[in-house]
């Protein structure tokens, strides 16, 4: 079995839309692939309906940005509730699909510019019950 579990799509830094990314990832022979763009969960919706076409598992996640000590750090989540009211308190909407009047689905260093640590959201998600698996992304 082959797994990728840290890819980004356009909607944060990557180049392909997440179709085209679960193309590749099934070109490349990959059983499973992660779409893990910064701080939003936009593209979801559409990497699952590829990967069920294509035969490709498609993993929710998304790649968080926070602080450790004044440093930049990510942390990677996977197979969260984007809508848990834990996840609204620390990011807002920041997280959610695009909706109509927003400009960009992604809203990159938004944790980062809040002052979240690391430590801070790793003891918040272990409250909040978010039902989420979490890695550092380094």
């Amino acid at each position: 079995m082959r797994i990728d579990l840290h890819t980004h799509s356009l909607l944060s830094d990557g180049s392909d839309t997440p179709t085209e990314l679960v193309e590749r990832a099934a070109t490349a022979g990959l059983d499973v692939v992660a779409l893990t763009d910064h701080d939003t969960v936009a593209g979801w919706d559409e990497a699952i309906a590829a990967g069920r076409r294509l035969g490709v598992t498609v993993v929710r996640g998304t790649e968080f940005s926070t602080t450790n000590e004044g440093r930049g750090q990510h942390l990677l989540g996977y197979n969260f509730d984007p809508y848990h009211p834990a996840i609204a308190r620390c990011f807002g909407e920041a997280v959610l699909p695009a909706k109509e009047g927003r400009q960009t689905p992604s809203t990159y260093w938004t944790a980062w510019a809040w002052g979240w640590t690391a430590a801070m959201l790793t003891t918040w998600l272990a409250v909040s019950r978010a039902g989420s698996t979490w890695l550092p992304a380094w």
